[in-house]
């Protein structure tokens, strides 16, 4: 027997994760302290503004949310869990840089 997380708990981690992970790259741009490495993102967030790079930061998860209440797929269920998963690498990622950038002399 096999156990899967609920899906409002992913939901809720995938949410959470998604708007510390944008909150915390807006503060490393904004002091230079890191650089956007995706290209897409990169032109959003200098070329477009700051403000479509957080709806588009943001809006990305919530759409593969809203897809995955529509038609209840396993796929979409284990793309909720990757993309989780990837969220969490990246926000060790940021806790590495801030870290080095602040706390080692």
């Amino acid at each position: 027997m096999t156990v899967t997380p609920p899906i409002k708990t992913i939901c809720f981690s995938l949410l959470f994760l998604c708007v510390l992970d944008t909150l915390i790259t807006n503060w490393g741009l904004l002091t230079d302290q890191i650089k956007e490495i995706n290209p897409i993102m990169n032109f959003i967030y200098f070329e477009l503004g700051i403000s479509i790079f957080f709806i588009v930061k943001l809006g990305l998860p919530v759409l593969l949310l809203f897809i995955h209440k529509m038609i209840r797929s396993i796929f979409l269920y284990i793309g909720l869990l990757i993309t989780t998963c990837f969220y969490i690498i990246i926000l060790f990622l940021h806790i590495h840089w801030i870290f080095v950038a602040y706390l080692i002399p």
